[in-house]
């Protein structure tokens, strides 16, 4: 059963040109693999066998992120390799970065036990570019930690780095008119103390 989940996985992943085919249900084949590999594992229960349990859960798990990649219109980074090795998942963990999908990203790095720093880090920096500086604090609280030691406050952060030279180059209507207003206040205080 585990061979027959296998071929099948085969011909819902992406040809080598990296075209998806139009004419597949990948909803219907995920279902169908599905069904094939808690058969799979139950037959595999009954005799005892744990490597075929265990190759079955990671079915399970690479086929949970295919269905997300499905349902999240993704199709086009279906991984073509088993994602059996964490570089692989890595790699299309950084894909769906690159593509913005955020909740994909962090999705895929907990499933796998990948670290979540990074995901929160680039979704913060993401949000923090956009102006969305609620949101970004929200992202950056996951992955900042606070302080405790004195030693540890004279390495430098290269996150927060990262964020105060995207403040610093920020150009925001927002900061402008602020400073705008700052700027005609002093100059009013000026003007009325002579």
């Amino acid at each position: 059963m585990l061979n027959l989940c296998d071929r099948l996985l085969g011909k819902i992943k992406p040809r080598r040109s990296g075209k998806i085919s139009l004419e597949i249900d990948y909803s219907l084949f995920i279902s169908m693999i599905k069904s094939l590999l808690m058969n799979a594992k139950v037959k595999c229960h009954q005799v005892q066998d744990s490597e075929g349990e265990a190759l079955a859960d990671l079915y399970f798990r690479h086929l949970d992120i295919m269905k997300l990649l499905v349902n999240a219109n993704c199709k086009h980074l279906l991984p073509r390799e088993a994602l059996i090795n964490t570089d692989i998942v890595r790699k299309l963990r950084d894909k769906l970065l690159e593509e913005e999908r955020m909740n994909l990203a962090l999705e895929v790095s907990t499933k796998f036990n990948l670290e979540k720093t990074g995901v929160w880090s680039t979704w913060g920096l993401f949000c923090l570019k956009a102006g969305d500086w609620s949101t970004a604090r929200i992202k950056f609280q996951q992955c900042l930690k606070v302080l405790n030691d004195k030693n540890d406050q004279n390495q430098e952060n290269p996150l927060l780095n990262k964020i105060l030279a995207v403040l610093e180059n920020s150009k925001f209507p927002g900061t402008q008119k602020a400073a705008t207003i700052f700027n005609s206040l002093s100059t009013l205080k000026n003007i009325k103390s002579g």
